[in-house]
């Protein structure tokens, strides 16, 4: 099979682009390069020209009144799941009414926890 002949990329790049790394990360980057067969340059101009970049979603802090009424929930989710220990603790089997409304107290309990967690409470 014949060579294709691939013509020599002659633009003039004259900006330099800069980052330091820690010496796992250049020996890391250094052996891509090598594997990938292209220079450092090579790798960092499509690496920025193709990824795709995504900003981090920012949360502000939450005002006094949203963390008290978050509270207030919480306690309400506690108080229901504490109304369905005492059944189950008296005997009674758990049906699927039950499990259902565990599950969805859970749910719940997760959600206001990663409101929490964004906001740094």
């Amino acid at each position: 099979m014949a060579k294709t002949y691939e013509p020599k990329d002659t633009t003039k790049r004259t900006h330099l682009v800069g980052a330091k790394l820690s010496d796992d990360e250049l020996a890391r980057f250094r052996y891509i390069c090598e594997r990938l067969n292209v220079t450092q340059s090579e790798y960092i101009r499509e690496a920025i020209l193709t990824a795709k970049v995504t900003r981090p979603t920012v949360v502000t802090a939450m005002d006094r009144d949203t963390a008290k009424e978050l509270l207030a929930h919480f306690g309400k989710i506690g108080s229901n799941l504490n109304q369905i220990a005492r059944v189950l603790n008296q005997g009674y089997p758990p049906d699927a009414g039950i499990i259902n409304e565990i599950r969805n107290c859970i749910q719940q309990m997760l959600r206001g926890a990663a409101v929490l967690e964004a906001v740094g409470g």
